[in-house]
């Protein structure tokens, strides 16, 4: 499964957003194969607005099998991010992906969603009610998370 290039954050949890985004926009990931097999994670993001300066968190990825990674920006502390949906084809590269991950360390649950495009918006066929709906009908309490969309208009 080739995630490579950049990916543009259409949406995640507001947990996960106050916890790890606060007051940035435009939030993009890229993802780049490294000699050693593993995968730099660069997430990125504007500070306060559009034309804000640029703040990223660097991690890596290691897959595991399957559309199941794990992945770490700090030490060698790994948490899980599941590829659960896809759209479009492999050969082109997929053009949507939805990540889940759940976990819980030291008695504290975390549970995050997020929507990825290649595109700073999704394809005009499909909403994230759609993705929302698959999401539900894999057990993932998507009410629960309070998700939010993230700003990328005006930001490329």
């Amino acid at each position: 499964m080739d995630l490579r290039r950049t990916w543009y954050q259409i949406a995640t949890n507001a947990a996960f957003q106050k916890k790890f985004e606060k007051g940035l926009v435009c939030e993009t990931a890229e993802y780049t194969l490294e000699p050693s097999g593993t995968v730099k994670v660069n997430n990125s993001g504007r500070i306060d607005s559009v034309s804000g300066p640029l703040k990223s968190a660097i991690g890596k990825a290691v897959q595991v099998s399957g559309g199941k990674l794990k992945v770490s920006f700090f030490l060698d502390i790994f948490g899980p991010y599941w590829i659960t949906q896809l759209y479009g084809d492999a050969a082109s590269g997929y053009s949507v992906a939805v990540i889940w991950s759940c976990e819980e360390k030291f008695g504290i649950g975390e549970r995050d969603l997020w929507i990825l495009s290649r595109t700073p918006q999704l394809p005009a066929d499909l909403q994230p009610a759609h993705l929302y709906d698959v999401a539900r009908g894999m057990g993932i309490d998507v009410e629960s998370l309070d998700m939010v969309p993230t700003l990328q208009a005006g930001c490329w």
